[in-house]
């Protein structure tokens, strides 16, 4: 119950990203938004796991997050409108399955990392959260002929984290983030 704070923030949180995604419904304001989190989410996580690489902290890209955060910003900037659903899927889904964990069993998200990294977590997640429910919701009207993008790139990310489990592919450090 110490942690039920947690729980009430980010329901808050959600509410508040339902109701800006209702408000924004210009077009181009919604793009400029877009473009400005896919920059600081793609900028923010190149960094983060070049350092890791060259640290050599065994830190890879697995997680659909980790994926998220180079799908997410990578469609955005590139300006494949044809991929934008899929950028959205992903982000909406890596942010809204954070956002469900936190609820459900906060004191396992708080203190399961350190405070640093759990801000970090909280602030990129809530980014690809807004930022997906902003593609999804506000930016266009998608033809059914693009919901097979996200579904395919959803089963490629999850055969890579299993074989990387499996050891079919094989990655020097071990300390591996994996769904559990």
């Amino acid at each position: 119950m110490e942690y039920r704070w947690f729980s009430f923030l980010l329901i808050g949180l959600l509410l508040f990203f339902i109701l800006l995604t209702i408000i924004l419904r210009n077009k181009r304001i919604v793009a400029g938004i877009l473009i400005s989190l896919a920059t600081i989410i793609l900028i923010w996580k190149t960094i983060e796991f070049s350092y890791y690489a060259i640290n050599h902290t065994g830190t890879y890209p697995i997680e659909i997050s980790h994926i998220s955060y180079f799908v997410f910003g990578v469609i955005i900037l590139s300006g494949l409108t044809k991929f934008y659903f899929t950028a959205g899927i992903f982000g909406f889904i890596s942010g809204l399955g954070y956002m469900v964990a936190g609820i459900v069993s906060p004191a396992s998200v708080v203190t399961s990392l350190p405070t640093h990294l759990f801000v970090m977590g909280i602030i990129s997640h809530m980014i690809l959260l807004f930022g997906g429910m902003l593609t999804l919701f506000s930016f266009t009207k998608y033809e059914m002929k693009r919901f097979y993008f996200p579904l395919i790139g959803l089963v490629l990310v999850f055969i890579f984290a299993y074989l990387v489990d499996q050891k079919y592919i094989d990655f020097k450090h071990r300390n591996l983030f994996f769904f559990h």
